[in-house]
């Protein structure tokens, strides 16, 4: 995000890329530690079911960040559409991974499952298009999952 923030490169048109990075901090940043702290009893398929969510969006965030020299015009755009499906195929095995942590910890289905479950069909439906528009529709929808999802999580802490 540096490098891209510090290039003279007029970014405009490549938004869709700096959004999805914008996504990837959200999700790296808040994905939920505190039922890790609620585990007495540790055992080696429900660490490494935790720890294999961390390390998707790793993958995720070093295939669509962007290579050095990718700060020409439309260089950026350029690169997004060679990753995307890549990209979009590692948030969508996040979105299962989330759906299988509401399930290993929660043993049930919520409303935050429901949007989770929203996310995995968007990501999947950008992973295998190549439509520009299809992608920003995507890309807004993804904001809007995301910000509905806080506001569920905040009310949900409030109450």
């Amino acid at each position: 995000m540096a490098a891209i923030a510090g290039s003279r490169v007029r970014l405009r048109e490549d938004w869709t890329l700096l959004s999805w990075l914008l996504l990837l901090v959200h999700f790296l940043l808040f994905w939920n530690t505190l039922s890790i702290l609620s585990i007495a009893d540790w055992k080696c398929r429900g660490f490494v079911h935790i720890m294999s969510g961390p390390i998707l969006l790793l993958f995720a965030s070093s295939v669509i960040s962007p290579p050095p020299g990718a700060f020409q015009p439309g260089a950026l755009r350029e690169h997004f559409l060679e990753v995307a499906k890549r990209f979009f195929i590692f948030l969508g095995l996040v979105q299962l991974w989330k759906l299988g942590t509401d399930l290993f910890f929660g043993g049930s289905f919520d409303r935050l499952s429901a949007m989770d479950a929203v996310t995995l069909v968007i990501v999947l439906v950008l992973a295998y298009s190549e439509a520009p528009r299809l992608q920003v529709a995507g890309t807004l929808a993804a904001w809007v999952m995301f910000l509905v999802t806080a506001a569920l999580v905040g009310m949900q802490a409030a109450s």
